[in-house]
Formats: C-alpha cells, sequence, structure tokens
C-alpha cells in the first residue's frame, strides 16, 4: 500500500513490524490487513483525512466472531483503553501514519489545528451484536451473520448526552434536537451531505436502542424521523455551506432547514455497555468503507 502524505510504500512486513511494535497479536493480521485493505481504496480519500486542519481520525468497526474470537471490545468502555485489541490495533494503524506515511505535527504535514487523542490511537471498537435490537450493521450491508467483516470511516465523535429519555419518540426527538442544534458547530455538516457525500454514524447505547425496538422504531424510521426533524436556521451556517433545499423559500437567516439532505447518509449502530449516552460519528473525509475479511 501507498500511505500519504508523503507516499511511503507500506509492504507486509513493515505490517508486521509496526503491529509487533504496537503489542498486537499474531492472530490480528489478517484483520490488519484488510483495515490496510480499506484505508487503501480511493473512496476512503486518506489524503485528505492525513492533511486536513480537521481534527477527524481513522474509525475502524468490527463485526462477526472475530470480534469475541480476538477479544475485541464492544460493550461498557469500548473506546477507553482497557480492551488490548481495540488499542493495539488502533495503535498500530496510527504507527504506520506516522512513520510510513510521515503524518506527524512535527514535520508539519499534519496539518490539524488541534489534533486529536485518536491521531495516537485510532477509534476502534466492535459492533454490539448481543445487545443490537436491529440485525447487525454487517448484515444490514447485505454480509452473512458469521462474515467477519471490517467498516473504516475518518470522523470524529460527538456525544449525545440525555439521560430522562422514557419513550423511543423522546429518544428520537432528543437525537434530531442535538444534531439540529450540533449543525453549526459541524462546519459543512449543515448542508454538504445533501449530495450524499457527508455520512453520519449514529451509535446507540443498548439502553436506547431497546427503548426505540421495544417501541416500533426501525433503523429507516430513525433515519427518516432524524431527516425530517434535525434542523437548523438558514443564516447559521456560513455563505460557503447555504445550499438551497428544494421547497424552502423565500429563505431568511431565521428559516428552519434540513440538516441531512435524505436518510441514506445516517447508519446506525449499537455499541457500549449500560447507560444512556449515545454518540455521532460525523464523517470527515472521503465516505464509509466496508470489506469483508479474508485469511
Amino acid at each position: 500500500w501507498i500511505v500519504p502524505p508523503r507516499n511511503g510504500a507500506l509492504t507486509l512486513e513493515l505490517l508486521a513490524v509496526h503491529a509487533a511494535m504496537a503489542g498486537c497479536r499474531p492472530e490480528y493480521m489478517p484483520l490488519l490487513i484488510t483495515i490496510m485493505e480499506a484505508f487503501a481504496e480511493e473512496s476512503y480519500d486518506w489524503i485528505g483525512a492525513a492533511t486536513t486542519t480537521g481534527s477527524e481520525a481513522p474509525m475502524v468497526m468490527v463485526n462477526g466472531p472475530i470480534v469475541k474470537e480476538l477479544g475485541i471490545g464492544y460493550d461498557s468502555g469500548c473506546l477507553a483503553g482497557g480492551n488490548h485489541a481495540n488499542v493495539s490495533m488502533g495503535y498500530a494503524i496510527n504507527l504506520i501514519g506516522f512513520v510510513v506515511g510521515g503524518s506527524v505535527p512535527s514535520t508539519r504535514i499534519d496539518r490539524s489545528v488541534l489534533g486529536s487523542r485518536a491521531n495516537i490511537v485510532a477509534y476502534f471498537f466492535g459492533e454490539n451484536e448481543d445487545a443490537n435490537p436491529w440485525e447487525p450493521y454487517h448484515v444490514e450491508k447485505g454480509f452473512k451473520p458469521t462474515d467477519n467483516v471490517v467498516t473504516v470511516m475518518s470522523g470524529d465523535f460527538i456525544t449525545l448526552q440525555e439521560l430522562h429519555c422514557k419513550t423511543g419518540t423522546e429518544v428520537a426527538m432528543t437525537i434530531a434536537s442535538y444534531l439540529g442544534g450540533g449543525a453549526r458547530c459541524f462546519g459543512g455538516g449543515a448542508f454538504a451531505g445533501a449530495d450524499g457525500s457527508k455520512t453520519y454514524i449514529l451509535v446507540l447505547s443498548p439502553e436506547r436502542a431497546a427503548i426505540l425496538a421495544h417501541d416500533g422504531w426501525t433503523k429507516d424510521a430513525i433515519r427518516k424521523y432524524i431527516v425530517e426533524h434535525a434542523k437548523t436556521q438558514y443564516g447559521a451556517t456560513s455563505a460557503k455551506w447555504r445550499a438551497i433545499p428544494d421547497g424552502f423559500g423565500p429563505l431568511t437567516p431565521e428559516t428552519l432547514v434540513p440538516v441531512f439532505g435524505k436518510p441514506e447518509e445516517i447508519q446506525i449502530v449499537v455499541a457500549g455497555g449500560a447507560g444512556t449516552h449515545s454518540s455521532c460519528i460525523r464523517g470527515g473525509h472521503g465516505s464509509i468503507v466496508t470489506r469483508p475479511v479474508t485469511g
């Protein structure tokens, strides 16, 4: 593989060396190979993710039996430091970016204004399929439940913090409110997704997913609700991002317009453990890439 921004050549041998330095175990190698293949796809936009001034970082989600076989964290604290597989593979990914790709702040190639701790240890977790009331993400995308699948994206996490929702409607309403109000903080997120170029992954906690499913909410219904109800003021974003949605006019700075262009921009997964807090991963450069693990 060619790793941007300096286009260093990454061989299998170098991948194994960096994985070993990061503390990875030999049985992680097939998964790491698949992750590198996913990063190398043009649609991921590795060069954009490596050189942006934003704080986006690599995100890897794993589905299938391999999650438990390798001990990948998928429930409580899955993005914290207590899971060897998550941390070592997350660190290996960024080591390759640092050393092979040359994307480190001291060289001035890393152009992020503030950066993110996930630029040291990448976001890395398994979907909590045990607690998912719907079909797992990889099954939704056409894979079998027994397939091992990797999904990668460049983005950043935004916490959706709410404590008192008791019904599915209340949960959906709160999520839409957060995403609508947060649009002005998302930079171009407010309207850049209208052509499908932006993607958001809604990471629901098992508790919130259970409430939604119990009340009859499907993934499609949640997506549709968010598109219809996540809105922000037209004047809340810079002129560069003021694409005019169809059917909205005349427009004033106070006119509420949708944050999302269509439901397909919102992907839904379940991860984490007990508690109410969910997250949204705002996609940065490129798009989601999903690949089966081979070998």
